[in-house]
């Protein structure tokens, strides 16, 4: 897949763990479509159908480890067991995000435990191999795309960009500009799909409806109950997304948070 300097592993907090030299690279199985699928339960109860119904990916990252991670050459075998140690330790630790493709994407991965390591004592170096699991097969865009536009008016159409080139799971952010008693947003783009909040909202009220969490906030409070429709997401493309209220409009607004995905 890819080759060079640019193979990083960082935490879910985006601390760099480990940075892997030039003499590593990043391959896998591509992904495939499963041939049975089930149902995935959402935090507050809905349901959603797996994920393009997609297998786990398989990265492997290996290559010659003739230095630590510091520049320091390795030229004994304590000296690498001792360097082999020290990764595994990072590696092991949480939920990683594994750059490598291109150093502003990573994907989200698990160490598995067939990782292998050998000392080459003729080469002053030594062969590694660290396997992960990617439950979600896709590479993530390392910085979050956000946007808002306002709504002043029941029916009004706004149309937002995904630039990935996979379909992406948004958190969209509805803020209320006077009192309404509904509020119905569609995505005319993905099936026409709508969600449905019929809870009474005052103006600057606002709720954040996670659509790959699969829960529905009313100023930061869980409010699920007053929620109904189907969760949808941003095609690669143009989206547009049609607010549909009852009550004040005043001048509310539409904000959508997520991160662009690539194959």
């Amino acid at each position: 897949m890819t080759a060079g300097s640019n193979i990083i592993i960082k935490d879910s907090s985006d601390t760099i763990l480990y940075t892997f030299g030039a003499g590593f690279s990043i391959g896998g199985y591509d992904f495939g479509k499963r041939t049975k699928t089930s149902l995935r339960a959402y935090q507050n109860g809905g349901i959603i159908t797996a994920d393009k119904k997609l297998n786990p990916r398989l990265l492997v990252i290996s290559g010659i480890l003739y230095e630590t991670e510091a520049g320091v050459p390795i030229t004994n075998s304590a000296d690498f067991e001792a360097e082999w140690d020290e990764l595994t330790e990072q590696v092991n630790k949480e939920t990683l995000h594994i750059c490598g493709y291109k150093i502003d994407r990573y994907m989200i991965a698990e160490c598995l435990e067939r990782s292998t390591h050998k000392w080459v004592a003729m080469n002053h170096s030594g062969n590694i191999s660290l396997s992960f699991r990617c439950e979600i097969p896709f590479w993530w865009s390392s910085s979050q795309t956000q946007s808002s536009q306002n709504v002043t008016a029941s029916g009004q159409t706004k149309n937002w960009t995904n630039n990935g080139k996979e379909p992406t799971y948004p958190v969209v952010r509805f803020t209320a500009g006077g009192d309404l008693t509904s509020v119905k947003l569609k995505n005319q783009s993905d099936g026409n799909k709508e969600i449905v909040y019929v809870g009474a909202m005052a103006n600057t009220d606002y709720i954040d409806v996670n659509m790959s969490d699969g829960t529905c906030k009313l100023n930061g409070t869980d409010d699920i109950a007053d929620f109904s429709g189907a969760w949808w997401k941003l095609v690669n493309g143009v989206n547009t997304i049609e607010a549909t209220l009852v009550g004040v409009v005043g001048t509310s607004s539409i904000r959508l948070t997520y991160r662009e995905r690539y194959l």
